[in-house]
């Protein structure tokens, strides 16, 4: 089961971690015209007409510009044609989760919503827009004259151009030195090709004011590439996710630490007694001067259908009342079904004399007479339209006693949720304010802060498992702790992967802080040292009266059946006798001694005998289910410009 939650965690983390934003998506350039003026000054400005033609579920399109340090980006407008008049339609900066907006992000990169995160996907959608956009410091100074050397495409792409054509007009202040086409076209530039002019230019006025400058060889920086996982908004800085990783993982160790050493303090790694220190008079003082559903509910801190089972067992042992276990049969043919048993029980004593859960089982239980049965009781209920749960009624005693028995007088860890409330209250302002002031983000925030809390719910359920146990603890304790880091570990995977706002960064860092908190916290035992000690001897006793149940002369007694049945050792009393027993058994059905003399026969006859006892603890089990039954791109060559990358986000 460790394993299966394991795999369920990485499952969930990974469907962040990989490549979502690419699945099912593809596009192509249908045509490409760029228009480009190089003005006296040196400055270019240029008019690029893209058709991009979308298939899937992409939100828009995306230029990236390759700027090279001392160069200057300046965009004035971005256009779309309408596809039935061919007018021009201004999108509108800023607000990116509307239609026809765009911003501006790093300085280099521009996005335009094209769709709604709840329109359908794109089907071959071609699309036209115009970018007007000015460069300045593309040219740089040489000895005699200025280097052009740009990219008037953008090789940083995942599609085709199938069309791409050029104009480009120089102002009379330019002279120049060679060759330099004007105009040209290409076809089918596949995805890393570039449209790059070369020249050298002349101006016999004096410097140009927009020329760029020469940047020393040793120092010029290749701009770095655009991560394939980008999303629209201004990403967080590096620094701040290795701020947030490397906090959450000083927590996660501390916290794991803190856990460790409180549970080593408080008893909870001491060894179960060894089994040969376990003998009558041992199990006399520890184990049979309680109650057995008490001893049941305290030594895995559950009260079930065994604790049920386990209550009307004691009072057929003290003599309250009478049973028997009958299997059933199927009807006229008379053969008898495997597995389905009913139990019939006699009421023995006055009602008046019974008290507290003893009379609302005997009450809930007896609804007709002294007399009652599985299928009685279902029948009534269902009749009544009624319900009646037998582990409701015995629950919260048996839990005040248990905490009378487990609890300190002191509760150190009785504020210990306050930390971890304050965290996740910080996180959710922030994840709910990320919610309206990124849109663009909603997605990717459910998938990211929805990993986390379902993780944290697997977590914090393993966490009390753990924390309810007395066998294999300190194991079980070290996983929990590994749980915990496996859950930064994929978390900070993510961090480092995937392009979010700081906004999403912090409150969802502060997420994982709260849940890491809130795990290491439930897994903490509330029980004293007295209580912790109590429910290892406890557990101690449990596993030897399973080790005596697999030898053929067990050192048992037949009385002490009520207690295998809170220990949830019904079963195997009936394995026991299927491959011990039955030359022991001297009595089947109906019986009401108070067991054999000779030994152990599997709970004697008053219990079903006979390797029937395991169904009468499931059959006794029954009454409290049945019962409730009711109807119902990168930098080349020295010294060039332009290029960078383009497409869909």
């Amino acid at each position: 089961m460790q394993r299966i939650y394991f795999i369920i965690i990485s499952m969930l983390f990974l469907s962040v971690v990989l490549p979502f934003s690419a699945q099912g998506r593809s596009l192509y350039w249908q045509d490409m015209q760029v228009t480009a003026d190089l003005d006296a000054a040196g400055r270019l400005h240029v008019l690029e007409q893209q058709t991009i033609v979308f298939t899937g579920a992409w939100n828009g399109g995306e230029r990236r510009f390759n700027l090279r340090a001392g160069q200057q980006l300046r965009m004035n407008n971005i256009y779309r044609l309408d596809s039935a008049t061919g007018r021009r339609i201004t999108l509108k900066k800023g607000n990116l989760a509307r239609v026809d907006h765009w911003v501006r992000l790093n300085g280099n990169t521009l996005r335009w919503r094209a769709r709604l995160p709840s329109d359908p996907p794109f089907n071959h959608t071609p699309i036209t827009y115009i970018l007007d956009y000015t460069l300045s410091g593309i040219l740089l100074p040489l000895n005699n004259g200025y280097q052009l050397n740009h990219d008037f495409a953008f090789p940083d792409r995942n599609g085709v151009i199938e069309r791409f054509s050029l104009r480009l007009d120089l102002d009379p202040a330019w002279q120049v030195r060679g060759k330099l086409p004007r105009q040209l076209q290409r076809n089918n530039l596949k995805p890393g090709q570039s449209v790059r002019l070369s020249a050298v230019l002349l101006h016999p006025d004096g410097i140009p004011a927009a020329v760029g400058r020469r940047v020393p060889r040793q120092v010029r920086k290749a701009p770095s590439a655009s991560f394939a996982l980008t999303i629209p908004g201004s990403g967080a800085p590096l620094w701040l996710r290795g701020l947030v990783i490397g906090l959450l993982w000083i927590l996660v160790l501390r916290q794991g630490l803190v856990f460790l050493a409180h549970e080593r303090k408080m008893g909870r790694f001491k060894a179960l007694v060894p089994v040969d220190r376990i003998n009558t008079d041992w199990l006399n003082e520890h184990v049979f001067s309680m109650a057995p559903e008490l001893v049941g509910a305290t030594w895995d801190k559950t009260t079930d259908a065994s604790e049920v089972a386990a209550v009307l067992a004691r009072m057929v042992l003290e003599k309250k009342m009478k049973s028997r276990v009958e299997q059933e049969r199927l009807p006229w043919l008379g053969l008898k079904i495997p597995g389905y048993y009913t139990l019939y029980l006699t009421l023995l004593v006055p009602r008046s004399s019974l008290s507290g859960y003893e009379l609302e089982l005997v009450e809930g239980l007896f609804v007709d007479g002294d007399e009652t049965d599985t299928k009685k009781v279902k029948k009534y209920y269902r009749s009544k339209r009624k319900s009646f749960d037998p582990i409701s009624k015995i629950r919260e005693p048996l839990k005040k006693q248990v905490k009378a028995m487990t609890s300190p007088s002191k509760k150190p860890l009785e504020m210990i949720w306050v930390p971890t409330l304050l965290v996740f209250s910080i996180s959710f302002f922030l994840l709910f304010g990320d919610f309206f002031f990124h849109q663009f983000e909603r997605s990717l925030e459910f998938m990211l802060g929805g990993g986390i809390v379902v993780a944290w719910i697997i977590s914090v359920v393993a966490a009390g498992r753990y924390a309810a146990g007395s066998v294999r603890v300190k194991g079980r304790a070290q996983m929990v702790w590994a749980r915990t880091m496996l859950m930064v570990f994929f978390y900070s995977g993510a961090l480092l992967v995937v392009n979010i706002s700081s906004l999403l960064v912090v409150g969802s860092g502060l997420l994982c802080a709260a849940a890491v908190n809130n795990i290491l916290n439930v897994a903490k035992t509330r029980d004293s040292k007295e209580g912790v000690r109590l429910r290892r001897y406890l557990a101690s006793a449990r596993e030897y009266l399973a080790q005596e149940l697999k030898r053929d002369r067990p050192e048992l007694e037949d009385e002490w059946f009520p207690w295998l049945i809170a220990f949830g050792l019904g079963p195997k009393v009936d394995s026991w006798f299927r491959q011990y027993g039955r030359h022991m058994a001297t009595s089947v059905g109906s019986m009401s001694g108070t067991g054999s003399s000779s030994g152990f026969t599997g709970g004697g006859g008053q219990f079903g005998g006979g390797g029937a006892t395991g169904a009468w603890s499931t059959a006794a089990g029954s009454m409290s289910t049945s019962s409730s039954s009711s109807s119902g791109g990168g930098f080349s060559g020295g010294g060039g410009s332009g290029g960078g990358g383009g497409g869909g986000f």
